[in-house]
């Protein structure tokens, strides 16, 4: 009898083993196959359920997954992965934290040192964009478990996060220390080190943005544009070089080379006319050289890709009004910019942008229409004068930074 009840876990084990290496493998169908066969084997067995559960989210099966997970938690209330992947799934069909927050208290009611449950609360807590809770959890899991690399590149993701936020409330000093701390978990992730370039352009720093530029670059391999073939590269490779040299070529212009940076542009549009912010700046540059038909077609493709854009909405309307083909600000543009809810932030921008082509009405009804806003918050940002964000949109580079 022993020998039967060993022979069959030397069976079922056999089976998990295979099946997992197949998910290793990234073996999807494969793996669903195994985990099937074992589930009709060997019904009722947690560890086969969940594993099977997690494929058929993989598989886009969400209710099949959840039917799954219930009935193993049945055969094993305390199975730590099935209550993970219970939250996991009710957070994701109800977007409700506190309902999927109780499988995780019910994980860690039993596994109080489990730094995998401390990851998941993390994660749902950087997805309720609760970031400080989730980089809390983060430090949590760590303490448990210094090397688990999940919480590691979790912990990185979420100060990269946190830096954006503050950038977006113009603390730059703080979004540099958020980006410091997220490079310092993950060093050979380029994204924290492109915003810091970005961050650095922004008050001017230029050494130190083209610094930080040239560090990405030797992560990413330092390939010229003009060398590269759109149709046999990776796309997401191309997508993340392109969006570094959209950032140099970005700082080249604040630092007023437009020369190299129109030519780094150009590079760029012929290997993607739609990346969100390069029509808005080659927009700019053929403002600045009073080439207006130009300026007005970059303007055009530009909000294409960022039609929501208060700040690309304000430089359309500078190009027309030097076209002499604007309508009335006041009747139709402000009112359209008040329609679309603006922050004070994204409205002071844009009021300095028509004040530097020298619309002097248009900016004053943007500026007294920010004040109304949040009057404190207005007075800040006026005294702000060693800042650009001229090459931005709406003040945060919301559609690429990372």
């Amino acid at each position: 009898m022993d020998n039967i009840i060993s022979l069959k876990n030397y069976a079922k084990e056999s089976i998990i083993t295979k099946g997992n290496e197949a998910i290793y493998n990234n073996e999807i169908d494969k793996a669903l196959e195994l985990f099937e066969k074992a589930n009709e084997q060997f019904p009722n067995e947690s560890n086969i359920l969940y594993n099977l559960a997690a494929l058929y989210i993989e598989k886009g099966k969400t209710e099949e997954s959840e039917t799954l997970l219930r009935k193993a938690l049945e055969y094993d209330p305390n199975h730590i992965y099935t209550l993970i992947g219970l939250a996991n799934i009710i957070y994701y069909k109800t977007e409700n934290f506190k309902q999927a927050k109780i499988y995780l208290e019910l994980a860690l009611k039993n596994n109080s040192e489990s730094y995998e449950v401390y990851t998941s609360y993390a994660n749902l807590s950087m997805l309720e964009g609760d970031l400080i809770d989730s980089a809390n959890y983060f430090i949590k899991a760590l303490q448990i478990n210094p090397e688990y690399e999940t919480a590691l590149n979790g912990l990185s993701t979420t100060y990269n996060f946190l830096g954006i936020r503050f950038i977006k409330q113009h603390k730059f000093e703080k979004a540099l220390f958020y980006f410091k701390q997220s490079v310092s978990y993950n060093e050979e992730w380029f994204a924290p080190r492109l915003n810091m370039a970005r961050t650095f352009g922004f008050i001017k720093n230029y050494n130190k943005a083209f610094s930080m530029i040239h560090k990405v670059k030797s992560i990413l391999g330092d390939i010229s544009l003009d060398t590269i073939n759109k149709e046999t590269i990776e796309p997401e490779y191309l997508n993340v070089l392109l969006m570094v040299n959209i950032t140099e070529a970005k700082l080249l212009y604040q630092k007023k080379e437009i020369e190299q940076a129109s030519k780094r542009f150009k590079q760029i549009h012929r290997l993607n006319d739609l990346l969100p912010t390069l029509n808005y700046s080659l927009a700019l540059i053929s403002l600045d050289n009073n080439n207006l038909e130009s300026a007005r077609d970059y303007i055009k493709k530009e909000m294409e890709v960022t039609y929501n854009s208060i700040k690309v909405k304000a430089l359309r309307y500078i190009i027309h009004k030097k076209l002499n083909t604007a309508s009335s600000w006041k009747a139709i543009h402000l009112n359209i910019i008040k329609k679309s809810d603006p922050n004070t932030y994204k409205l002071f921008d844009s009021a300095l942008l028509l004040k530097r082509y020298n619309l002097e009405k248009e900016s004053n009804d943007l500026f007294k229409y920010a004040k109304q806003l949040n009057p404190a918050l207005f007075e800040e940002l006026a005294k702000e004068s060693e800042i650009d964000l001229l090459t931005s949109i709406s003040g945060d580079d919301n559609n690429t930074l990372i």
